[in-house]
């Protein structure tokens, strides 16, 4: 059974975000957001996810490296900072490594759709 795409952020409004700065430091803060998202990856591929679709390079890094992800190829970019890619793994799994700012308003759709090929 096919399930619809999952989003997930660390987004927060202002005063968490300032209070988990204030806690952690600003630095800790984003390396616990990072080690967040990055074991949940692991845990969604695990559980049968084949595409992710990872928003910010930082984030992007951080989950290549919680998936143990050794090698990718390229496909040509979709638009200026949005790749696509597939992880050289055992089971197929396509990711899109989009970069901090870049990319249209509406590239999630977009990118999901294209990577259901």
């Amino acid at each position: 059974m096919e399930r619809g795409p999952v989003c997930i952020t660390t987004a927060g409004d202002p005063e968490a975000v300032a209070a988990a700065q204030a806690r952690l430091g600003r630095e800790g803060a984003a390396r616990a957001a990072e080690e967040l998202l990055g074991g949940l990856a692991r845990a969604l591929v695990a559980a049968g996810a084949r595409r992710l679709l990872v928003a910010g390079g930082e984030t992007s890094g951080a989950v290549i490296r919680a998936l143990g992800i050794a090698r990718l190829t390229v496909a040509p970019y979709v638009s200026p900072g949005i790749g696509l890619c597939a992880a050289e793994a055992p089971e197929p799994l396509a990711l899109c490594l989009k970069s901090g700012k870049l990319g249209p308003v509406d590239m999630f759709g977009t990118v999901l759709e294209r990577m259901r090929a």
